[in-house]
């Protein structure tokens, strides 16, 4: 009798600029050794999104002949707006021009695909990793060029009937603007009072070297999310809140400005990406 081969599904991360796989196995995780990436810019052309995405699935699948096992189906997250029942792109800010196109029109209709919202998949990710996330209601915050926020109550996610998070904050009203003008990227070198000449790396670089210009853009960012979040995750009733991102690598210099204000215990994700790849084996 042929022995049946063990079995894996591929792991898509879709973001702005790469597109990032691995192999992983449902319900327990992604495989070591078996990352890749895969430069997809989102302001690409239809052609080389599309080259991106079945280079993405020629790498994993090589993975797995290598591995001796059996790909069973296709898992990613993406950002809204799009189509998470049919796999469809439905963006116009990004990935515009496959805007209509779905996975199935990319890679065929062979394989079986599950897609989720990123931020929502990031929050699964941290929720299947730590028991403590699956009690009472907790909310994940994504510092970087947006701001983006999920939350769970009792472990769920709650999203909306097309797949997104249930609420958001980068629109939330705040000052002459919204939320996300102030805590994000173009928020802090706004502070700051920079350019596209300088990013918030440099930034956090300047501030951790005495600069205190750049220090106060870092709280002002603290500052302005404690006041613009704040009636949100009192209404949720938010008691564990977690911060992931790029920018949120330099949350010590962040949580300066929020201070006591939202009344909730605080942490900071020690690995987004894996916490994405986790989320995408249990979805």
């Amino acid at each position: 009798m042929k022995k049946s081969l063990p079995e894996c599904r591929i792991l898509f991360d879709v973001g702005g600029t790469f597109l990032k796989s691995s192999l992983g196995i449902r319900g327990m995780g992604p495989i070591e050794d078996t990352f890749a990436s895969v430069p997809m810019p989102s302001a690409g052309s239809a052609a080389e999104i599309i080259d991106s995405i079945r280079e993405s699935l020629r790498i994993q699948t090589e993975n797995a002949a290598r591995l001796g096992m059996k790909v069973t189906d296709l898992a990613a997250d993406v950002p809204g707006p799009f189509d998470y029942a049919s796999g469809r792109f439905l963006m116009k800010h990004k990935f515009a021009t496959v805007y209509g196109m779905s996975f199935y029109d990319i890679l065929g209709d062979d394989l079986q695909m599950t897609f989720m919202h990123d931020v929502n998949c990031a929050l699964l990710g941290h929720i299947v990793s730590d028991p403590a996330l699956r009690i009472g209601n907790v909310a994940l915050v994504t510092l970087g060029t947006g701001l983006g926020f999920a939350y769970a109550t009792g472990g769920k996610i709650a999203k909306t009937p097309e797949g997104a998070p249930a609420e958001s904050l980068w629109n939330q009203p705040y000052r002459d603007g919204i939320l996300e003008d102030f805590v994000s990227r173009r928020g802090i070198i706004a502070a700051y009072g920079g350019s596209e000449g300088i990013d918030v790396k440099e930034i956090s670089e300047r501030a951790r070297k005495g600069d205190t210009a750049a220090s106060a853009a870092f709280e002002s960012a603290g500052k302005c999310f404690a006041e613009g979040a704040a009636p949100l995750l009192k209404k949720l009733g938010i008691g564990h809140l977690v911060f992931a991102g790029q920018i949120s690598r330099s949350f010590d210099l962040i949580r300066p400005g929020i201070g006591d204000a939202l009344q909730c215990e605080i942490s900071v994700s020690p690995d987004i990406q894996g916490a994405v790849f986790k989320g995408l084996a249990f979805i």
